[in-house]
């Protein structure tokens, strides 16, 4: 669980109260550039009780969520073997080499989920429908909805894919959470007023996805479970 202070530095907060920055695990509270150490157990104790009463109001969320939305590529599904060929638009390559894409662990665990609650889901990406249709095809990946390149480009004014998927699914943006790896697909979600979650697990540039300013953050596919189900553990970022 990933959560903003109102300074606006970034913190991972386990459920036990502590604090993971920079890489090392310790109870630590941070303003702006300076980190405070918490170091006897009264003062630790006091700092969980802390986070804990920063996350307890969120539980309302999670029963509001009508419909999630998915960004595809390299947030379900790793194409990295293929990026080379992807970027020269060089598709029937792409194609040969979708068996050889990886879906991320925890994915499976997500779609039983999303079944289990019926949630509506939707799948976006911004490459062609054909390349959609084989990767969800071959990987059994579950939607209600699907937005692909060409519904976004022949879409009245270019409309915002999330509110194409929200036409779609039928739901209202206060109904609806998107997650997605890049800056573009937050400020995408920001833009359709749907709750934005940035998934950091490939990002090649998190630095560009936090100043998009997501809503919340998840570190693997397995988290966004326990984002589903625990909202309230979650401390929203803005």
């Amino acid at each position: 669980m990933v959560c903003r202070t109102r300074s606006g530095s970034i913190q991972t907060a386990y459920l036990d109260g502590s604090l993971q920055v920079s890489g090392v695990r310790a109870y630590v509270c941070c303003f702006l550039n300076e980190s405070i150490v918490l170091k006897d157990a009264t003062q630790k104790h006091g700092f969980k009780n802390y986070i804990r009463k920063l996350v307890r109001n969120k539980s309302v969320f999670y029963m509001a969520l009508k419909a999630i939305i998915l960004d595809l590529d390299q947030t379900l599904i790793n194409y990295s073997v293929a990026d080379t060929f992807m970027k020269n638009k060089q598709w029937d390559k792409v194609y040969s080499l979708v068996p050889s894409f990886k879906m991320y662990q925890g994915t499976g665990d997500l779609f039983k989920l999303i079944k289990n609650r019926n949630l509506k889901i939707c799948i976006v990406s911004s490459f062609p429908s054909e390349y959609c249709q084989k990767v969800i095809s071959y990987w059994k990946i579950p939607y209600d909805a699907l937005i692909c390149q060409e519904d976004v480009t022949t879409a009245p004014k270019h409309k915002n894919p999330i509110h194409l998927a929200l036409e779609k699914l039928a739901v209202k943006n206060d109904e609806a959470a998107f997650f997605g790896d890049s800056d573009t697909d937050i400020e995408m979600a920001n833009k359709a007023g749907v709750y934005s979650v940035g998934c950091i697990w490939w990002s090649d540039n998190s630095g560009a996805l936090l100043g998009a300013r997501p809503d919340y953050l998840v570190s693997n596919p397995s988290e966004i479970v326990v984002f589903l189900t625990k909202a309230k553990d979650f401390e929203k970022l803005s």
